[in-house]
């Protein structure tokens, strides 16, 4: 009976660890897609833009990239922020 209980416990050790890996994944996940993929979107785009002639001539254009990139970059330092003291509710 002990070994049974051991190999138990052995099982569900590598199940919630397996369970806590996958939370930490999906976490990351979801995290790029809410944070940095506008960003690496945005600046695709921006580059791609960039050898248009007629944009890069623009000044409102330009100025709309530049506070798109701001306003990115800003949303992105204030959640880094904000998290920094927050500790993972998961682990309380």
């Amino acid at each position: 009976m002990r070994l049974n209980f051991k190999k138990l416990n052995d099982m569900l050790y590598i199940k919630f660890k397996q369970l806590e890996d996958t939370k930490s994944g999906l976490r990351d996940v979801l995290t790029y897609q809410k944070y940095f993929y506008p960003l690496q979107m945005q600046a695709a785009i921006n580059e791609n833009l960039q050898n248009l002639e007629s944009a890069m001539a623009d000044q409102g254009y330009v100025s709309y990239t530049k506070n798109k990139f701001t306003s990115l970059t800003d949303d992105i330092d204030k959640m880094k922020a904000r998290c920094a003291h927050i500790q993972d509710t998961d682990l309380i």
